[in-house]
């Protein structure tokens, strides 16, 4: 499938008008292969400098106006949810010998493999209404889904193959050219370790899908088409609505606040307030990059690279009023899932959030680096070798992916407490405030960090319709308010709820997960064991109580215990880990 993104319009402006200059400050990428979302943007959060006051009070509203005239920003009216490419799943996640049920835009769908190529379906058998994602594949290839309540037959396409209840041959075959023995089949689509679903099953839907590229940005696109896979995604299951989890991925100016601690990012290092500046999008593009401390080079590649994805909303990230700008960036929302932050060096995070259901959604999250050089010098390589061990150990990842994932886990903990109730919070308000209710409005929002929160925001009551059109058991609205505010441990626990969210999933930490459990089974053993042999052995007096074999079988006892008290710490951080932001 053809991945391409829409040729901008600045190009052709810029060739009219010379007198338009453009830099960017560099800076160096990281040099460790693996660095997490807050550890990247911390960075671009934490250069403060002596802050100076702003000319006047700039406000959320003042940037989109100023950047859209009002308008949202690159949207079109009529937006159709349906014929979209949204991530569904992590492919290596998937066992290919067994359906898997996934859940988009409100309505419940099987994926399974056939031998051939993945492939979609709703999640019903048209016989009884059984869900099909707790079938089984037939030997065959291409393999057929086979509901395991009464074993109807079904291929890629959806057409219904055998109906085993059948009184006979005949009656099977005018059965099987009814339509009503079909369940609806959705194009689907396999890039950057995703699967991806067209949500659309109308006539029509494969052509549609195919003439659409997948929602990859350039840079990810630049990697694939040079043969250069991108790392693994994480993906995470979440308790609150797409809309809130947009509002929270656009929104640099929380990270040194709810995330301080982690990755560098250390709340009093903010002196002065966030600068979001809206810039515009493929159509509408009208920003002036300058030159910082006589340091810039020409940032036409970078913007092209940006613009070329003709976003729904785009804006610029800056360094506080005051400080050094050379750590500037985009933040660029494309409707309906895509969020990328761009750096310069090439670094990137790139975040995609697909409505799930009412009041859910899920997040998949990569960060893209530059690829390493093919050849450096040997003192360059053994520094990059370096900052890759010092970086490993300071992080853990030494010890397998799972750690990363762990890392990614304490992002999306730390803003999940806030989220959940503000999604309540926006119900109080006027009952529509889940996915892309009017109450929003409510907000008081005097900087202009909140720009793209606004803009984004904007175009989801307006062009997206206030909320996606939910199918299926959430089809009439949205379920109605929870009865209180989510708080307690009970509910702490069902919102950062990592096993179900993510763990059960996840083909690295289930493996770990098995592993860290058998090791401190190991390590329970050997406490045990050495207490049960220094018992016996002192009581049989082969051993006195104070001597050089006992304290060996101390230090292997003491070692022992020690790793058991870390393993189950390792364990349990797979499924829950509370955060509190007063103890951070």
């Amino acid at each position: 499938m053809a991945l391409s993104g829409a040729r901008p319009r600045w190009r052709r402006r810029c060739a009219a008008t010379s007198a338009l200059l453009l830099g960017i400050a560099t800076v160096a990428a990281p040099a460790a292969s693996f660095v997490s979302f807050a550890a990247i943007a911390a960075v671009a959060a934490q250069r403060c400098g002596a802050p100076r006051a702003p000319r006047r009070a700039a406000t959320a509203e003042d940037a989109v106006q100023g950047a859209s005239g009002g308008a949202v920003l690159g949207a079109a009216k009529g937006f159709d949810w349906a014929a979209q490419w949204y991530p569904a799943a992590v492919a290596a996640d998937l066992d290919r010998g067994a359906p898997h049920g996934v859940t988009i835009l409100g309505e419940d769908l099987v994926l399974w493999h056939d031998g051939v190529a993945w492939a979609c379906a709703a999640d019903r058998c048209p016989h009884r209404l059984a869900p099909l994602s707790e079938g089984r594949l037939s030997g065959e290839t291409p393999a057929r889904l086979q509901c395991s309540y009464h074993g109807w037959e079904f291929d890629r396409e959806g057409a219904c193959l055998r109906i085993p209840q059948a009184a006979s041959a005949e009656v099977e075959e005018s059965a099987l050219r009814s339509r009503r023995s079909c369940v609806q089949a959705y194009p689907v689509g396999e890039a950057a370790g995703l699967l991806w679903v067209w949500a659309d099953s109308a006539p029509g839907a494969v052509a549609a899908a195919a003439a659409t590229p997948l929602p990859l940005p350039a840079a990810a696109r630049a990697r694939l088409e040079a043969g250069q896979p991108l790392p693994d995604f994480f993906m995470r299951d979440l308790p609150y609505g797409h809309d809130i989890l947009l509002e929270n991925l656009v929104d640099p100016s929380h990270l040194p606040f709810s995330h301080h601690g982690f990755g560098g990012l250390r709340r009093e290092t903010v002196t002065a307030g966030h600068r979001m500046e809206m810039v515009g999008n493929a159509t509408a593009l009208h920003a002036l990059f300058t030159k910082e401390h006589g340091v810039g080079f020409p940032a036409l590649r970078q913007l092209d690279r940006v613009v070329a994805d003709a976003p729904t909303a785009l804006a610029r990230t800056k360094s506080p009023f005051g400080a050094p700008d050379n750590m500037a960036g985009f933040v660029h929302f494309t409707a309906p899932t895509r969020v990328v932050y761009e750096y310069l060096g090439d670094v990137s995070i790139l975040l995609f959030a697909t409505p799930t259901a009412p009041g859910a959604a899920r997040v998949f999250l990569v960060n893209l680096l530059p690829p390493p050089a093919t050849a450096l010098p040997l003192r360059a390589e053994l520094q990059r070798r370096f900052r890759r061990l010092v970086f490993s150990l300071m992080t853990g990842t030494f010890l397998g992916k799972y750690r990363a994932h762990m890392m990614d886990h304490t992002i999306f903990d730390g803003d999940g407490i806030f989220l959940a109730a503000q999604q309540h919070k926006l119900h109080q308000e006027d009952g529509r405030g889940q996915d892309g209710g009017g109450s929003w409005r409510s907000y008081f929002t005097p900087g202009p960090a909140d720009a793209l929160v606004i803009a984004m925001r904007r175009w989801y009551e307006g062009q997206g319709g206030g909320q996606p059109p939910w199918r299926g058991a959430h089809a009439s609205r949205a379920p109605p308010p929870p009865a209180a505010q989510p708080v307690g441990e009970a509910a702490r626990r069902r919102l950062l709820d990592r096993w179900e969210q993510h763990t059960r999933g996840c083909r690295f930490c289930l493996a770990a997960h098995r592993r860290l459990r058998l090791a401190s089974g190991l390590a329970a053993a050997t406490v045990a064991g050495s207490l049960a042999w220094w018992c016996g052995a002192v009581g049989a007096g082969a051993v006195a109580p104070v001597s050089g074999a006992s304290a060996k079988i101390g230090i292997v006892a003491g070692v022992a215990a020690a790793s058991y008290r870390w393993l189950r710490r390792e364990v349990q951080s797979f499924h829950f880990v509370d955060y509190v932001h007063a103890y951070k």
